[in-house]
C-alpha cells in the first residue's frame, strides 16, 4: 500500500492512566506536563491531515482525517467527554491532503472541501445538518492539489477556497456563488512548488491574504488580497531548505495586533517564526529547534495564559513538541509528548469541554489519529497530582501529607487559622474552641478535625496534634488578650 512516502468515560481513564507518573515526579526539577499519553483511533490507510470542527453541532468539536492511501476521509464525532465515536469513512478522490472547514452552502452547519493530491480536483462533501455527509462533488483544479483553505476572499459573505497546486507552481481561487458551487478557479503563479498554506488578514485591510510555503525553494510566498478576492504578486521570504516539507500556520505571537506566521521546516529541524511589522511586511524568520523532522505546526493557547504556543509533529520520532510562547513572540525550548507512528498533523480543540485545548493527531505510519488531552485544568494547583486523585486539589501539596489520614491532606486541613479546633469556619479561636480542646486532650473526646486546627501555638512536632500547650495557649488568646494563633 502506498505510505504517503513521496509527501510524508476517557477523561476518567486517562487521568488514572497518568497519575503514577505525575505523583513520582519531582516538582522543583521539571513541569507538570500539559498533556497526557495519546490515546488512539484506527482510522484508513496513511491517516494524515487532521482537522476539528462541531460537524453534528452536538456534543462539541469532532474530527475529519483524510487517509491519503485509502482515497477517503475519517469522520469521527465526539461522545461530548472527549471520547470518539468510530470512524465513518467518505469517499473523495486519489490520495486526499489538505482538508478545510466552512459553511459553504450557507446552511448553518460545517461542510468540507478536500485537496486530492492524485486526481486534479477538490471535493466538496455538504453536511446534511448531523454530521452526515452527501457524496462528493469534485471540482477540477490543478495538477496534484496539496493544500485548500477556506475564507471569505472577495467579502461577500460567501466562503471561497484556494487551492495549492505543487505541480503547477500555482494556487487556484476558487469564489462562491453563494450556495456551496463555485466559479472557475483563477490561478496564481508562485516562485516554486507550493505547499500546505494559510489565509490571514496580514496587512490589517479587512481582506484575507495568503501564505504559500514552497517545497523546492528556502522559502514562503505572500500573496496580499486586492479587496475582491484577486490578488497582487506574490513577495518571498526566506524559511527553511530547498527540498523539504513547510507547513505555515497564523498567529499573532508577539501580542501586538497583527498576524505573524509560523513555518515548520523538516530539513533544519526547525520552526521559523516571521513577526509581521504591522503592515503586511515580515521581519526574517527566527529558528526555533523542534525535533526530528517537523512535519507541520498549529498554533493555539496551551497554557491559557493568552498567548499563541506551538505544536509541532515530528514524523521521525513519533512524538509532539510544546514550544510555549515566552509572551512576546520568542518560545522556550521544546517538550516533547508521544503520538502515534510518524505524526505529520495537528489541529487543537477542547474535545472534553473543560476549557483548555487538547490535541488531535494524524499519524500516517500507524493509520490511527492520537488524541492528547490537555491536563493544565485538571490540576488546579500546578503541584502535578490531577485533581480526581488529590487530597488538597487547590493548594499546592506535592508530597500528599495526609498525617491523620482522613483522605483530605494536611495542606487543607486548616479552614483559615490555627486554633479553630472544631472546625466551624469561624474567624478567630474562641470558646467553643476552648472547650472542644478540654474535651479531646482531658476526656478523650475527637481529635481536631485536622491535627493542624488545633495545633494552635504552631509547634511543628510530627505529628503535629493538639496538646496542653496549645489549650495554654488558646487561653492565654481568650481571656488574657494574648497573640493571635497563627494562620494555617
Amino acid at each position: 500500500m502506498y505510505k504517503f512516502t513521496k509527501f510524508f468515560g476517557m477523561k476518567k481513564a486517562i487521568l488514572a492512566a497518568v497519575v503514577v507518573a505525575l505523583t513520582s515526579m519531582s516538582t522543583s526539577s521539571a513541569q507538570c506536563p500539559l498533556f497526557a499519553p495519546p490515546v488512539n483511533y484506527p482510522l484508513g490507510d496513511s491517516a494524515a491531515y487532521t482537522l476539528s470542527a462541531d460537524f453534528d453541532g452536538i456534543n462539541g468539536p469532532d474530527l475529519a482525517v483524510g487517509n491519503f492511501g485509502d482515497d477517503n476521509v475519517s469522520i469521527l464525532l465526539n461522545n461530548g467527554d472527549g471520547a470518539f465515536s468510530p470512524a465513518v469513512n467518505y469517499v473523495v478522490g486519489d490520495r486526499p491532503q489538505g482538508i478545510s472547514s466552512a459553511d459553504f452552502d450557507n446552511d448553518g452547519d460545517t461542510d468540507l472541501a478536500v485537496a486530492n493530491f492524485g486526481s486534479f480536483s477538490v471535493s466538496i462533501l455538504f453536511n446534511h445538518g448531523n454530521g452526515t455527509f452527501a457524496a462528493a462533488l469534485n471540482i477540477p483544479v490543478g495538477d496534484a492539489p496539496y493544500h485548500v483553505v477556506s475564507a471569505d476572499f472577495d467579502v461577500d459573505g460567501n466562503i471561497d477556497l484556494a487551492v495549492t497546486n505543487n505541480h503547477d507552481f500555482n494556487v487556484s481561487v476558487l469564489l462562491n456563488n453563494g450556495d456551496g458551487t463555485f466559479g472557475e478557479p483563477v490561478n496564481y503563479v508562485v516562485a516554486g512548488r507550493p505547499q500546505t498554506h494559510c489565509s490571514a488578514d496580514f496587512d490589517n485591510d479587512g481582506d484575507f491574504d495568503l501564505a504559500v510555503p514552497l517545497e523546492n525553494l528556502a522559502s514562503v510566498d505572500i500573496l496580499m488580497n486586492i479587496g475582491n478576492g484577486t490578488f497582487a504578486p506574490p513577495v518571498n521570504y526566506g524559511v527553511g531548505g530547498a527540498g523539504d516539507f513547510k507547513v505555515a500556520f497564523p498567529a499573532n505571537f508577539d501580542n501586538d495586533g497583527d498576524i505573524d506566521l509560523a513555518v515548520s521546516s523538516s530539513a533544519s529541524n526547525t520552526v521559523l517564526i516571521l513577526l509581521n511589522n504591522g503592515d503586511g511586511t515580515f521581519a526574517a524568520a527566527v529558528p526555533y529547534a523542534a525535533g526530528s523532522f517537523p512535519f507541520s505546526v498549529f498554533a493555539a493557547d496551551f497554557d491559557n495564559d493568552g498567548f499563541f504556543d506551538l505544536a509541532i509533529p515530528n514524523l521521525n520520532v513519533d512524538n509532539v513538541s510544546i514550544l510555549l510562547n515566552n509572551g512576546d513572540g520568542t518560545f522556550a525550548g521544546p517538550v516533547n509528548y508521544g503520538a502515534g507512528n510518524a505524526p505529520v498533523f495537528a489541529f487543537a480543540a477542547d474535545f472534553d469541554a473543560d476549557d483548555d485545548l487538547d490535541l488531535a493527531v494524524g499519524n500516517i505510519l500507524s493509520d490511527n489519529v492520537s488524541i492528547l488531552m490537555n491536563l493544565k485544568n485538571d490540576d488546579a494547583d500546578g503541584d502535578c497530582i490531577l485533581d480526581p486523585v488529590d487530597n488538597c486539589p487547590l493548594v499546592f501539596n506535592p508530597d500528599q501529607e495526609d498525617l491523620d489520614q482522613n483522605g483530605t491532606g494536611d495542606s487543607c486541613c486548616c479552614v483559615g487559622i490555627r486554633g479553630n479546633a472544631n472546625n466551624d469556619g469561624a474567624v478567630n479561636p474562641n470558646i467553643l474552641d476552648l472547650n472542644y480542646l478540654v474535651n479531646y486532650i482531658f476526656r478523650g473526646g475527637p481529635l481536631p478535625g485536622c491535627p493542624k486546627e488545633g495545633n494552635a501555638n504552631s509547634s511543628t512536632e510530627i505529628p503535629e496534634k493538639a496538646n496542653i500547650l496549645d489549650l495554654n495557649f488558646i487561653v492565654n488568646y481568650i481571656f488574657r488578650n494574648g497573640p493571635l494563633p497563627g494562620v494555617c
